[in-house]
């Protein structure tokens, strides 16, 4: 309850990780009475940094790339496109001939894309953050982790101080998903709109 106590230390009250049993049980009634017996607990007594917030530069970079991958599967189907793939060779030919070149078309396609999947990704990251705020937890910057399959793969958010209790991690766990898939449904009826 003290305040600077609670600065210095960190306490975790968890369940005795060690194996219960150091012999088989040899009926089935001394195996029910292994999985009836109550887990001790243990308290773990930790630093007041529990969160890793360290590599900056090697976290700027993860982004870095996430975000250019998320440019890159934006741009990418439309290279499929026949009609577009022709537009792109000739834009190229005029390049290499020394002529003005406008690859504005293909910019005009990807960035609503690139829009759509940043912003469900931020929405999820939204939903992280309001439930931290709601139980007073502190995260980190989410970092993006790069995808060559899909771009990204998400993102990493650090605890820098624990939940109270395991109701609070779950509703900050669920959060960021539940925000994520009602921004990837929106962005479903938007685009089945505008085709």
């Amino acid at each position: 309850r003290n305040g600077a106590l609670r600065d210095k230390v960190t306490l975790c009250l968890v369940q005795d990780v060690a194996p219960r049993i150091m012999d088989m049980p040899q009926s089935n009634a001394e195996m029910m009475d292994v999985f009836n017996t109550p887990e001790p607990e243990v308290i773990f007594v930790l630093g007041p940094d529990i969160g890793r917030d360290r590599k900056y530069v090697l976290k700027t970079v993860s982004t870095s790339f996430g975000l250019a991958g998320m440019w890159y599967l934006s741009v990418y189907p439309f290279l499929f496109n026949s009609q577009l793939a022709e537009r792109i060779d000739e834009q190229v030919q005029y390049a290499n001939s020394g002529m003005p070149t406008d690859m504005s078309f293909l910019t005009d396609l990807s960035v609503p894309l690139f829009v759509t999947f940043l912003g469900c990704q931020l929405a999820h990251e939204v939903g992280h953050r309001i439930m931290a705020g709601v139980y007073d937890i502190k995260t980190s910057v989410p970092t993006f982790v790069p995808s060559l399959a899909t771009g990204i793969t998400g993102t990493v958010t650090s605890l820098k101080s624990p939940p109270k209790n395991r109701d609070q991690l779950f509703d900050f766990a669920l959060a960021g998903p539940v925000f994520g898939i009602i921004a990837s449904l929106v962005a479903l009826v938007i685009g089945c709109q505008l085709t």
